[in-house]
């Protein structure tokens, strides 16, 4: 099955989470840095950090992870790529979609939320965060296979 990869947008990524963009700032004369804060408000006790380089592959997924109990924010450091979705759920195969990212873009998954590795386009490869409760890689971290192996177009 072959989809394409549509744009980074609210309405396109409303269903699997919510999109946080950089926001319009002002900065006013003399100031050294501009602050928006408050753009998510995440209910974790703790949460953790990681540092992801996802270099160029194939576009093609045979399989999805998910994590049940868990929100995972992404934040786009440098480079652009496309994600696969599906919809929060059991089955990985339901709502497949894929976005486009782009440096600077910061996306927050709702659990339960089937996704993959994000696809570097036209670079070698994306820089990323990604921050999700602690614990989460060891005790709530699920993959299941797609009926069709999935192909994103670039």
């Amino acid at each position: 099955m072959k989809i394409k990869a549509k744009p980074m947008i609210d309405e396109n990524f409303s269903e699997y989470g919510q999109l946080i963009r950089q926001p319009e700032r002002v900065r006013e004369a003399g100031d050294s840095h501009a602050y928006v804060g408050n753009l998510v408000h995440l209910k974790a006790n703790e949460i953790t950090v990681g540092y992801l380089t996802a270099y160029a592959h194939d576009p093609f997924y045979e399989t999805l992870e998910q994590h049940k109990d868990t929100a995972e924010m992404l934040v786009i450091l440098s480079g652009q790529g496309a994600i696969p979705f599906a919809k929060p759920g059991d089955d990985a195969n339901d709502g497949l979609t894929a976005l486009h990212v782009k440096q600077g873009d910061t996306i927050l998954m709702k659990p339960a939320v089937w996704h993959g590795l994000i696809t570097p386009v036209d670079c070698e490869s994306v820089d990323l965060l990604v921050v999700f409760k602690v614990g989460t890689e060891e005790n709530d971290l699920h993959f299941e296979d797609l009926e069709n192996t999935l192909e994103i177009v670039l």
